[in-house]
């Protein structure tokens, strides 16, 4: 065994409190005030999918910031938060593809948001903000989702789980990006 397996997931990531889930979200929750079509059925739905898959990249991210393999470590991470979180399978599913694409291309992704957030290094980003940009111009880039909900879905996540700022700054590179993205 490698000895990045024997580190037993010490990276204790508590998402609950670390995205500021606490009294706005409880386990399982899915919003309610949300349209059918974003929302999904009741068992979740895309919207759910997205908080999901912020939550593992999130982790994800502060587990490599301690220098862990990410490749082996990514499984371990999703499987501990949805043991955390009631996510229905639909939700599940759907993270999952979310986790994976936007993982297997950060470092393009990285690029194409460098080039896009004026005066920040992408490295130097909040973790929330940085994942969320990341998972949204996958979005963009992978999927025929329209560009406003695709940044709509995003500044919402941001508005949820980042900084009071946090949802400004998501909804000005999103835009930039996205020309650029959907144009490609």
């Amino acid at each position: 065994m490698s000895r990045d397996r024997d580190v037993d997931l010490d990276v204790d990531v508590d998402v609950e409190s670390d995205l500021d889930m606490g009294a706005n979200v409880k386990p399982g929750d899915v919003r309610s005030d949300l349209p059918e079509d974003v929302q999904g059925s009741g068992e979740g739905g895309r919207h759910r999918g997205r908080e999901v898959a912020l939550q593992v990249l999130y982790a994800i991210d502060l587990a490599s910031d301690e220098g862990l393999a990410v490749q082996e470590l990514q499984e371990q991470i999703f499987e501990r938060i949805v043991e955390n979180f009631d996510v229905p399978r639909v939700a599940e599913q759907f993270a999952r593809e979310l986790v994976v694409g936007v993982v297997e291309r950060i470092p393009a992704l990285d690029e194409i948001l460098g080039a896009h957030a004026r005066n920040w290094r992408v490295s130097r980003m909040a973790a929330v903000d940085r994942n969320v940009l990341r998972l949204a111009v996958f979005e963009l880039g992978d999927s025929d989702i329209p560009v406003a909900v695709v940044i709509d879905e995003a500044v919402d996540l941001a508005r949820r789980f980042g900084a009071d700022s946090s949802p400004a700054f998501v909804n000005g590179v999103l835009d930039a990006a996205a020309r650029e993205v959907r144009a490609a």
